[in-house]
Parts: C-alpha cells; structure tokens; sequence
C-alpha cells in the first residue's frame, strides 16, 4: 500500500508570499506632520545616528546649539519629471541635535526631556522669538511640539509645495523661508538658538534644482552691438533673434530674445 501526503504547507506558503510582496510594495510612510499654518505642508523626521554633547546645563541636561549641512530642494518622487507632469517638491533641512538623546534617557523619557523645536518663517526670524515665554512669533509652521518630538540626535524639517512643473512654477508659497532651532528652550539658563535664514525656494532655485530650462541671458558686454541710439539693432552672432526698433533712441530699449521668456517649457509659461 502506497501513502502519499499532500504538502500542507502550500497555500499557506503561497499566501506569505502575498503578503510579503504587498509590504515590500507598500510605499514608505509619510513624514510626520508639524503644526502647520493654514495651507501649509511642513513635515519633520527622526534619523538614525547618535551625537554626544558635553556641554552640561546646571540641571543635568546637555544644551547645545543644533547643527546643520544646510537646505536641499529636491522631489518628493525622484522619478517624477517636471518637464512633462506635475510633482511635488520640498526644501528639506538636515538637522543635528547633540545631546538630545542623552536628554530624553536623563529625563526617563522624551515627555520631560527638553527636545528641540524648529519654528519657519516667511522671510526673517525675528530675534525677539522665544517659546518659552510665548509660542506665537509670527511663524507659519513648529516641528518638535509635544507628542510630536523630535527622539533622536538627526532629523530632518520639510516644507512641501505641491503642483508644480518646469511651465508652471507660480505658486505663492515659493519663496524666502528662514528657521530658528531651539534647544533646551524649556530650561530658563541654558536655551540655544541655531537660525538659518535666507532658504532660498523661490522659482528661480526650484527651477534650476528640477533641471528646468533656464531662459537665455547675456552679460551686458555681449550686447554692445544691439545699444543703438536713433537705429535698428541686432543680435550678436550666434546669440539667437534679438531687434532693436529703428529710430528707438537712447534710454529705454525693447529687446526680445528668441526662447526667452515665454518660451515653451520655460518657468511661468503656459503648457
């Protein structure tokens, strides 16, 4: 007599793999949200790593100014392109916090520990900001609130403006941001400040961040052949279609570059 045994294992084997492959499909979770103005797309994350500090504050914790590489514009979807479709594109900040897990494991949690806050600004941080005797500085974003803390030594802060392509880049929220990092803003003696100002995410910097074509310019110099008082002028050669009006005079001038702007694909131009 013959037995056979029919592997039970199969369906079950079958439907691991299922589910396996639909995890490793799932797309990575999105940043947390930070407490955001209206209209406003501002993310943070924690990052792996580990920066010790020393400088001690006179109630055990380590204050010390966060650090930073400096801002990043890049797309959301590195496999989005602008020229063709819209996407989603955000200036992140890398960020350094020395000490802060040092500070959450002395505080026996994260809830007492004095972690970092990240405020943004449309233009200039005013100096005279300070959460810890109020919370409201004119920003339009704050990473770090409680419940929401930054837990690790890096992070990142992320402003995220949406719909934009390389013919269409006339979004309000392109423009100056600043940041200010405060650490230990909670202990009265020891608070530290780190401000980045000047974070360029106008339509000029996502423009050439996204690889966008940039309108033809010339150096003043190249131009001395179209400076024409009384005259019709031309372009130098080489330089693509450029005219004068006759008889235009000295002053004002009227110039059009061929695939200036207005241009097909160029910044500000329809599709």
């Amino acid at each position: 007599m013959s037995v056979s045994f029919r592997p039970r294992f199969t369906v079950l084997s079958a439907s691991f793999l299922i589910l396996a492959a639909a995890v490793l499909a799932r797309p990575a979770a999105a940043q947390p949200v930070c407490a955001n103005g209206t209209g406003w797309d501002v993310r943070y994350d924690n990052l792996a790593g580990t920066s010790t500090s020393t400088a001690t504050c006179s109630d055990t914790f380590k204050c010390e100014k966060a650090k930073s590489t400096g801002p990043v514009i890049e797309k959301v979807n590195p496999s989005c392109d602008p020229k063709s479709t819209t996407c989603s594109v955000r200036v992140r900040v890398p960020l350094e916090f020395p000490g802060n897990l040092q500070n959450i494991a002395i505080a026996g949690g994260s809830f007492g520990a004095p972690t970092p806050q990240v405020y943004w600004f449309q233009g200039t941080p005013p100096a005279s900001c300070a959460p810890r005797f109020d919370p409201s500085c004119g920003q339009i974003s704050i990473c770090g609130i409680t419940g929401s803390q930054y837990t690790g030594d890096f992070g990142d802060t992320l402003l995220t403006v949406g719909g934009l392509s390389c013919s269409n880049l006339t979004s309000p929220q392109l423009t100056t941001f600043s940041i200010s990092v405060f650490s230990c803003e909670s202990r009265f003696s020891c608070p530290k400040r780190l401000d980045i100002s000047g974070i360029d995410f106008t339509p000029t910097a996502v423009a050439k961040a996204l690889g966008c074509p940039v309108p033809r310019k010339w150096v003043c110099d190249e131009c001395k052949a179209c400076k024409l008082a009384g005259h019709g002028g031309g372009s130098p050669a080489g330089k693509g279609g450029v005219g004068a009006p006759g008889d235009s005079g000295p002053g004002a001038m009227l110039r059009y570059a061929a695939g200036g702007a207005g241009g097909p694909g160029f910044a500000g131009s329809a599709a």
